[in-house]
């Protein structure tokens, strides 16, 4: 094993990382990684979870790459890894065009969209350099660039140059994603009775169909959904009407939980409640033996304690 493999972790351990990896698989994915910057003869420095590329702007995470390979035979893993790497450097091209483009609004504004992220994203980005909000606790939603073969977000000194309110331009970023069309939806039959139901695709920005889901609820239920976004390529929700909700709760907390372990684009383990278009977190915690689930109090007083049985 090299210098990837020497700062990550022995022969016998896995970061936590890519704990969905055993052993032998992270020391696979470690030397695919190392197989594929050496052949492109390229110098790097490694972080936690991360690699510095010479030449490159920026640190780029790891964790995406090894979900999807996990995700992946192993024998298609060279591939994947050269496909990333592909991106990477795709993404810096589409970068110098994008700054040429943006020294108008109008010369981006097609572009603009809006994505949710995990909270580390503000560390290894820095907070700083996003433009950004926070939809509620452990989510935060940024301004990006959609551009034909990568994901940008958008430098906080593009918006100083347009003098255009952040909240229009957020607003401007869910038109441009609705204008896109729905993704896949499925409706999963829970056997102890109600349903879950499910917005897939490949899309990378199909999680964000969480930040106007009123759209996907006819009619909106007085006491709005149980909402949760795994992964950057799903949502999962559920109408609250009645005492049903409860069996839909016990299954999100498992198949979110397993959805963000195996991502990938991993954003949240947790549920939500979501309500007139607010979210409040719904904190769980799964183990091996034991689910957890502790609502804060004015769900349980004002929502669970109220409805009528199914």
């Amino acid at each position: 094993m090299g210098a990837l493999g020497r700062f990550f972790g022995s022969r016998d351990d896995v970061p936590e990382w890519a704990s969905f990896f055993s052993a032998a698989e992270y020391r696979a994915f470690v030397a695919a990684v190392e197989a594929e910057l050496g052949r492109r003869g390229l110098g790097y420095e490694t972080g936690d979870g991360t690699i510095v590329i010479q030449g490159q702007e920026g640190a780029f995470g790891l964790q995406n790459l090894a979900q999807v390979c996990h995700g992946t035979p192993r024998k298609a893993w060279a591939g994947r890894v050269s496909d990333h790497f592909d991106s990477i450097f795709r993404s810096a091209e589409e970068t110098r065009e994008m700054d040429r483009k943006a020294e108008t609004l109008e010369g981006v504004r097609s572009q603009l969209k809006v994505r949710l992220y995990p909270p580390d994203s503000l560390d290894e980005i820095g907070a700083d350099r996003l433009v950004h909000r926070r939809p509620a606790e452990g989510l935060v939603e940024t301004l990006v660039y959609d551009m034909p073969g990568s994901v940008r977000s958008v430098p906080r000194e593009h918006v100083e140059k347009w003098g255009c309110p952040v909240a229009d331009l957020f607003e401007a970023g869910v038109e441009n994603l609705k204008a896109e069309g729905r993704p896949e939806s499925k409706s999963i039959e829970l056997p102890e009775g109600g349903s879950v139901r499910a917005l897939i695709g490949d899309s990378f920005f199909v999680a964000s169909h969480a930040l106007f889901l009123e759209d996907y609820l006819e009619p909106v239920p007085e006491h709005g959904a149980v909402v949760s976004v795994p992964h950057r390529h799903a949502v999962l929700y559920h109408p609250i009407e009645d005492l049903r909700v409860v069996h839909a709760i016990n299954a999100m907390i498992r198949v979110t939980f397993g959805m963000y372990r195996e991502g990938p684009g991993s954003i949240s383990p947790h549920l939500y409640w979501w309500r007139e278009g607010r979210f409040v977190l719904l904190p769980s915690k799964v183990t091996a033996q034991s689910v957890t689930f502790s609502p804060p109090e004015a769900f349980v007083s004002g929502v669970l304690n109220r409805l009528p049985e199914s």
